[in-house]
């Protein structure tokens, strides 16, 4: 899929539910935002074992829990 191999990184990612479900993290590669920390809109789908995050905006490559190796 085109759409999700051109979606932005999103490192250091988690889900925070208040006051509707959106991830936080640091993103990386996004077309509108410089790279660092960002909210993202409204979480719709979140995979990290598949690798991905769908918000109403976007699709997000999120890091899995195990990328930083430990």
């Amino acid at each position: 899929m085109g759409e999700l191999r051109s979606a932005p990184r999103l490192w250091e990612c988690r889900v925070i539910a208040y006051p509707v479900p959106h991830l936080v993290g640091i993103a990386l590669g996004h077309p509108l935002l410089r790279d660092g920390q960002i909210w993202t809109s409204e979480l719709l789908t979140y995979d990290p074992e598949r690798g991905y995050a769908r918000t109403l905006s976007r699709f997000y490559r999120p890091d899995s829990p195990s990328s930083d190796g430990s």
